[in-house]
């Protein structure tokens, strides 16, 4: 190759890396453990939520007041009726919603994989998932999800369609997973020297005494 060429190259090269999409772990309905509507029961004060969606639902039904649905919410199992019911809050002010949903999301999603009854199992899957880009392939939510369906979400290069605001929401929840992870092995690996250090002190001290006596 000529150095032209070898620049040509180099460029084409850089250029399908920077389009090739990162890697990512694409998710939508309920029978993904990643979704809002997975089941995976946890409580929160006294109440206790079958999943997070039910969870999303009725903290939207307290801040605007509607009891009555709020106590549907609640009396209902099924993720999807909880959602549907969810659109039925009255009074609603959609920008008084936005200021809060994401933290009610994030609460949400730290009680499905660090307290529920399925935390060590929901914890490690999403752990599991390592550095991949979560992303929500709900093909009509732009809010929530990516604005794409699964499979062409998959292969997407560039910006997204939508904010993906429950992938990112999950990010955070892994990243708070693996600082707490990491703290554990460091206390463990504290603990562990401080048990050698002692272990080492006591043979030391017990050489001395045989040396003593030797003496």
């Amino acid at each position: 190759m000529t150095n032209k060429q070898d620049q040509d190259f180099i460029e084409v090269v850089a250029i399908e890396k920077e389009a090739a999409p990162r890697d990512r772990v694409c998710f939508y309905g309920g029978a993904h453990y990643l979704s809002n509507m997975y089941i995976a029961e946890f409580t929160d004060g006294d109440t206790t939520y079958n999943c997070v969606e039910q969870y999303f639902q009725t903290a939207k039904a307290a801040l605007f007041k509607d009891t009555a649905t709020q106590s549907l919410i609640m009396s209902t199992k099924a993720p999807i009726k909880q959602k549907q019911l969810g659109k039925k809050v009255k009074p609603f002010d959609k920008a008084e919603w936005a200021k809060e949903a994401y933290a009610v999301v994030l609460r949400g999603l730290r009680l499905k994989f660090i307290t529920s009854a399925q935390a060590a199992d929901l914890g490690a899957q999403l752990l599991s998932t390592g550095s991949s880009e979560l992303v929500e392939a709900s093909p009509r939510d732009v809010v929530w999800g990516v604005g794409l369906g699964r499979e062409r979400a998959k292969t997407h290069v560039g910006p997204w369609r939508g904010k993906n605001l429950l992938g990112k929401a999950l990010m955070e929840v892994r990243r708070e997973l693996e600082e707490e992870v990491a703290a554990t092995e460091q206390k463990s690996h504290l603990k562990r020297k401080a048990v050698d250090d002692i272990a080492t002190s006591e043979t030391e001290k017990t050489v001395k005494c045989h040396r003593k006596v030797v003496v």
